[in-house]
C-alpha cells in the first residue's frame, strides 16, 4: 500500500459514515436491555475494536512509509559526490564518540572533554559553511575551520546524536 492509498483510506475510515455511527450508537442502547443487552454491547464493542484496528494498521503503514522516506533522503545526502554542493557530513555521539556515518570524512579525532577534530579525506574548498544539529540542542564553545580538518568544542549538556553537513560555496 502506498502513501496515496493509505491517505484515501485513513480518509475514509476517519469520517466513518453516519449510518456506521448510528448503527453503534442504536447497538449501544439496545446494550442495555435485559438478558440479550450483554451479547448486542460486545457485538458493538467488538466493531468498535475492529473499526479501531484497521486505523491503527494505516497509521503504522503510514508511518513505516515515513522511516523509509526519511531513510532514502538521509542515504542520498550521503551518495552526494565531493563535487557538488555537500562536501562533507559526519553524524556521531559525542557523548560516548560512538561513530554513526559520514561521507568524505577519514577520520574523527577525540580530543578530551567534548572537544573533537573532524578529518577530511578530500579537503574542502577555500568556502564553505557547516550546520549542525542534533537529537537536542547543539551548543557550541567554538569551532576552529580549515580546509583539512574542523575541530569543534562542545558546550554541556550535549545532545545523544549530532550531526554536521559541510556545503561548498563555490
Amino acid at each position: 500500500m502506498n502513501a496515496v492509498e493509505i491517505k484515501v483510506a485513513l480518509e475514509r475510515a476517519l469520517s466513518g459514515g453516519r449510518t456506521n455511527k448510528i448503527l453503534r450508537f442504536l447497538l449501544g442502547c439496545l446494550g442495555g436491555t435485559p438478558v440479550v443487552g450483554g451479547a448486542i454491547g460486545a457485538g458493538a464493542a467488538a466493531w468498535s475494536e475492529a473499526e479501531q484496528s484497521k486505523v491503527n494498521g494505516l497509521v503504522h503503514r503510514a508511518l513505516e512509509i515515513l522511516d523509509d522516506r526519511i531513510d532514502e533522503a538521509d542515504k542520498k545526502l550521503v551518495e552526494i559526490g565531493q563535487n557538488q554542493w555537500v562536501a562533507a557530513y559526519i553524524k556521531f555521539n559525542p557523548n560516548s564518540t560512538q561513530f554513526v556515518d559520514s561521507s568524505n570524512v577519514s577520520s574523527l579525532t577525540d580530543n578530551g572533554s567534548l572537544d573533537f577534530t573532524i578529518n577530511f579525506s578530500t579537503a574542502l574548498k577555500s568556502k564553505f559553511t557547516l550546520q549542525y544539529f542534533g537529537s537536542g540542542e547543539v551548543r557550541l564553545d567554538g569551532v576552529f575551520e580549515s580546509a583539512h580538518s574542523v575541530r569543534v568544542r562542545f558546550l554541556e549538556p550535549c545532545p545523544e546524536i549530532v550531526t554536521f553537513v559541510f556545503f561548498n560555496l563555490e
